[in-house]
């Protein structure tokens, strides 16, 4: 974990990702929130269409930054039907992904 000054505590992941854990995400949240005119207790749902490679690591990353604030927001992803994958194998092919650098920089690439 590394420390700042300015209130924010940065946890360092081992693929080299920051996570941030401050009041700042929930303040964002909050004026998003009331940009898109949400009342208070009426969450913001944010759906990933798709879960392919790209649109899971995406969703995860979302449910990742904002999923402890479930009073507030929402996330889930839809797929079409097919083959469901357990939970155990989503948790393997995410430490897959978190393992290749190379894939790791194309999605900071694309978000960026």
């Amino acid at each position: 974990m590394v420390g700042r000054t300015d209130g924010v505590t940065d946890n360092v992941y081992s693929n080299g990702l920051l996570h941030h854990s401050s009041d700042s995400v929930e303040q964002k949240l909050d004026e998003l929130r009331s940009l898109m005119g949400k009342a208070e207790g009426d969450p913001l749902r944010i759906v990933g269409v798709g879960a392919g490679a790209w649109g899971s690591v995406f969703v995860a990353m979302l449910q990742d930054s904002y999923g402890h604030l479930r009073d507030k927001v929402l996330i889930r992803i839809w797929r079409r039907p097919g083959r469901s994958v357990d939970r155990a194998t989503a948790e393997h092919l995410f430490e897959v992904i978190n393992s290749r650098e190379d894939v790791l920089e194309r999605i900071l690439r694309i978000s960026t």
